[in-house]
């Protein structure tokens, strides 16, 4: 193999490598702060639906307290 295709191959793979390396660190940012966003939201959902249970009994046992009292 001649020297300029060794080099050129070897310049070509360096920056192939150094963008596919660049690509595949924002791609795994990306996937932790959208993993991080995503619990958050869930957990914010877990909340909402243990409130709106809660609200849902405080209803149930108000409107069955005024059914008590006619």
């Amino acid at each position: 193999m001649p020297f300029y295709l060794i080099s050129f191959y070897h310049i070509f793979y360096k920056k192939i490598s150094v963008y596919s390396i660049n690509i595949l660190y924002k791609f795994v940012l990306f996937l932790y702060y959208f993993a991080i966003i995503f619990i958050v939201i869930q957990h914010k959902i877990y909340e909402y639906k243990i409130y709106i249970n809660l609200y849902n009994e405080i209803f149930i046992s108000f409107i069955r307290s005024l059914c008590m009292m006619e």
